[in-house]
C-alpha cells in the first residue's frame, strides 16, 4: 500500500506555491488529495526546504532540534493517555533530514515496533533527489525496500518530474508526476500518473483562490472536485469550501468546509473541519484541531526537517516553536467536544557556534572508545529504557531493552564511529561512541 510517499507529492506541490508568495500552501487533508492519494496513514512530509529553516552559519546560540513526535489516544474512563505511534528524525551534517522512522506501540509487550522508514538523498544543489522507502519485516527481522521516488528539476531549481518506482527483483517504474509553471514561474498545473490533474487559480495579489481537480476518462478530462479559499487581511486562509461536480445536474455541490483561527503572532491555533457526512446531508462540524506553541522561541531557534510535518493545514504560517496538537470530536450528549488524541513534539538542545553543533543532552557512557561493551549504568533510566545504535548514515543497527547490568555489547561492531540513543519514556539521550578493537 502506498502510504507516506504520496504525502511527498502533496507537499512538493505546496512548496512550489509557497516559493512564489508564501501564502499559497495546498491543504494536505482536503478531499481532492484524498481522492488522488487514498488513505492518509501519516502526514510526515519530506521536502528540500530544510536549509531555509535551519540556518546554522549565521548564529551562535542554543537551538532546539526536533528529534521525535509521540501520538497518544485519550480515554475518559478513566482519564488516561495511551501511546499509539512515534516518529523519529535523523539529520545529516547540514541539518537536512537524512532518515525518518515510524513506530507503532505494542501495548501487550510495552515496546515500540518499527514499521516504516524513509532514507533521503540530496543533489549537489541541496535539492531533494531521492527517497527510498522500506517496511520492517517481522518474520526476517530486517528492513525490506519497497519503493523509491526520484526528483528532477529544471535549471532554476523548479521541480519538474517525480518518478515513482516499486521494487520487484529490480526497480520498476510505477508512474510519474509532472509539474507545470506559468510564464511568471508559478505552479499552475500538476498531472498525476497521466490520469488525474490539479489546476490552480490565483488572485491578483498572488494568493491561491481556487484548486480544481480533474480525472481522465474516455479521452477527456472531466471535472471532479474543487476547493475555494478565503483570506483575512493578513493574507492568511480563514476558510476553504470543497465542492464536487454533479454531472447529472451540471452544477457544483458544496460538501465540506474548513475554518481556521490564528493567535496574535500569526500561528495557526485552531481548525474546524465540517462536512455533510451526517444525517440530512447538512454541513456540520466533524473534527476540531487545537495547536499549542512555546511563544518564547521562534523558528530561528529550532531545527526541523520541514514545517510541513506539523499538522496545521497551513503550517507555513507557523511563527513559534510547536509543542503539540490535540484532536477533538463532537460530543453529541453535550453539544460540545471531547478529546480524542494528541501529538507531542520532543526536542533536544543543540549548541551552535559558527555552524558547529553539539548535543547538550548527551548521555555519559564508558568506556569510550570501547571494544567489547559500553556501560550506561551511570544514567538514571527506568527498566523499560531502550538502547539503540546507528551508523553515521543514521541506519539503525540494533535496538534492545538495556540489560540489568547496564552493559550493552558492541563486540559485533566493526571499528568506527557510531551514534547511540537511550530512550526512556519521553526522554531521549544521545551521543557518539568510537569502537576500537
Amino acid at each position: 500500500m502506498k502510504r507516506i510517499c504520496f504525502f511527498i507529492l502533496t507537499v512538493l506541490a505546496s512548496i512550489s506555491l509557497m516559493g512564489q508568495s508564501g501564502k499559497n500552501n495546498l491543504q494536505k487533508d482536503n478531499p481532492i488529495f484524498k481522492n488522488i492519494k487514498g488513505e492518509h496513514y501519516k502526514r510526515f512530509l519530506l521536502h528540500s526546504g530544510t536549509s531555509q529553516l535551519n540556518d546554522l552559519k549565521s548564529s551562535n546560540d542554543l537551538k532546539h532540534q526536533l528529534d521525535s513526535t509521540w501520538d497518544e489516544n485519550f480515554s475518559s474512563d478513566p482519564d488516561l493517555w495511551t501511546k499509539s505511534g512515534k516518529e523519529e528524525f535523523f539529520y545529516n551534517n547540514d541539518k537536512k533530514l537524512a532518515s525518518y522512522l515510524w513506530f507503532e506501540y505494542d501495548e501487550i509487550d510495552n515496546l515500540w515496533i518499527e514499521e516504516y522508514k524513509e532514507e533521503v538523498s540530496y543533489d549537489e544543489n541541496g535539492n531533494l533527489s531521492e527517497v527510498e522507502i522500506s517496511y520492517f519485516n517481522t518474520e526476517t527481522d530486517e528492513w525490506a525496500v519497497s519503493e523509491k521516488i526520484e526528483f528532477t528539476y529544471d535549471d532554476g531549481g523548479n521541480l519538474m518530474l517525480m518518478s515513482d518506482f516499486e521494487w520487484d527483483i529490480d526497480w520498476v517504474l510505477y508512474g510519474t508526476v509532472e509539474y507545470f509553471y506559468n510564464s511568471n514561474g508559478v505552479l499552475d498545473r500538476i498531472i498525476y500518473y497521466n490520469d488525474e490533474k490539479e489546476e490552480f487559480t490565483y488572485n491578483v495579489n498572488g494568493t491561491l483562490s481556487e484548486l480544481n481537480y480533474y480525472y481522465y476518462e474516455a479521452d477527456v478530462w472531466k471535472k471532479g472536485s474543487k476547493e475555494e479559499y478565503d483570506y483575512n487581511s493578513n493574507d492568511q486562509v480563514i476558510s476553504t469550501d470543497g465542492y464536487y461536480w454533479n454531472s447529472d445536474m451540471s452544477e457544483w455541490i458544496n460538501f465540506s468546509r474548513n475554518e481556521y483561527s490564528y493567535d496574535a503572532n500569526g500561528n495557526p491555533v485552531e481548525e474546524i473541519n465540517l462536512d455533510n457526512s451526517g444525517l440530512g446531508n447538512e454541513i456540520t462540524a466533524q473534527r476540531k484541531c487545537e495547536y499549542n506553541y512555546d511563544i518564547d522561541y521562534n523558528l530561528s531557534n529550532i531545527i526541523i526537517p520541514s514545517l510541513e510535518l506539523f499538522y496545521p493545514d497551513f503550517s507555513e504560517e507557523i511563527v513559534n516553536k510547536p509543542l503539540n496538537y490535540i484532536v477533538h470530536y463532537p460530543d453529541e450528549s453535550s453539544s460540545g467536544w471531547f478529546i480524542s488524541s494528541r501529538t507531542t513534539y520532543y526536542y533536544s538542545d543543540q549548541e551552535v557556534s559558527n555552524g558547529f553543533i553539539s548535543n547538550t543532552n548527551e548521555a555519559s557512557v564508558f568506556p569510550n572508545p570501547a571494544s567489547e561493551y559500553i556501560d550506561v549504568s551511570s544514567i538514571n533510566y527506568t527498566p523499560s529504557a531502550i538502547f539503540e545504535l546507528f551508523d553515521m548514515q543514521a541506519k539503525k543497527l540494533s535496538s534492545q531493552i538495556i540489560p540489568q547490568s547496564g552493559k550493552v555489547s558492541v563486540a559485533h561492531l566493526s571499528d568506527g564511529l557510531y551514534i547511540y540513543k537511550l530512550i526512556d519514556d519521553k526522554r531521549v539521550y544521545s551521543g557518539k561512541i568510537l569502537v576500537e578493537k
